[in-house]
């Protein structure tokens, strides 16, 4: 039971973790592309 407690607390780590990242990253792209059509 233990090794299952872990298993799923890690796979709920690594789900909130993608989250997180995909946030990061889409963040700085919206903000190139604002700049880029600001630029045109």
């Amino acid at each position: 039971m233990g090794i299952l407690f872990i298993f799923y607390l890690s796979l709920d780590l690594i789900f909130v973790y993608q989250e997180r990242l995909s946030v990061e990253v889409k963040f700085p792209l919206g903000i190139l592309q604002i700049l880029e059509q600001w630029f045109e």
